[in-house]
């Protein structure tokens, strides 16, 4: 993103041809500047959207160029309308550099940046506990159901009375479905526990039952 800029103000230097402005212009371009606001600088998830409001250019000929910090961008050149007004919406928690970069027909350049924070929310369980009976060898969907989670784990136990002995430990990223076969009889639980930047030492989310029987 950042090369494809340069190559956009290259472009056009050439065509406002900035160095031959021609003697009857008496503008001054040297006094160029990259004015802007962002709103809100701080939020939390998952509110995730800025607007960046930007004072248009004092001399005609100019090229606009905004850098979100994210990858992503948008580019205004004299001749179309000026959007004194953007929105972005980033689709993770972080925080970002949003950049503007200003040069005229002059070739005088600007630039000025800012920086916003976009806090994660910690993990939150939206499913209901369960219970769930199968036979061996039952495979099993581990739907988490937790929202803001950069991943999950699954610490599944066997249990007898009062006894829990791990079988095994399942570990997923965001948006993924982790999978179990249960390939022996007796009683389960599976405790779902959720991690984020807001929780990176995890966050308990709820247990599972399940009940496995044998072949019939």
């Amino acid at each position: 993103m950042k090369n494809y800029f340069a190559l956009a103000f290259a472009v056009l230097l050439t065509g406002f041809g900035f160095m031959s402005c021609g003697d009857d212009d008496d503008t001054d371009y040297s006094k160029v500047e990259a004015v802007f606001t962002v709103s809100p600088e701080t939020q939390t998830e998952p509110d995730m959207t800025i607007t960046v409001r930007t004072e248009p250019p004092k001399t005609d000929g100019a090229f606009y160029t905004w850098s979100f910090g994210d990858g992503t961008g948008y580019a205004w050149q004299s001749g179309t309308v000026f959007q004194e007004v953007l929105t972005h919406t980033y689709e993770k928690s972080g925080e970002y550099t949003v950049t503007l970069s200003v040069v005229n027909r002059g070739g005088y350049t600007a630039e000025s940046q800012k920086t916003i924070k976009i806090i994660a929310a910690e993990p939150i369980n939206v499913m209901s506990p369960t219970e769930l009976e199968g036979v061996v060898p039952y495979t099993l969907q581990l739907n988490n159901g937790v929202m803001y989670a950069d991943s999950v784990k699954w610490d599944i136990k066997s249990v007898v009375g009062e006894k829990e002995t791990a079988v095994a430990e399942i570990i997923v990223k965001k948006d993924a479905q982790g999978v179990f076969t249960f390939e022996n009889p007796g009683d389960y639980l599976l405790y779902l526990t959720a991690y984020n930047a807001a929780a990176k030492d995890g966050k308990f989310m709820r247990r599972d039952v399940v009940h496995v029987k044998a072949e019939k």
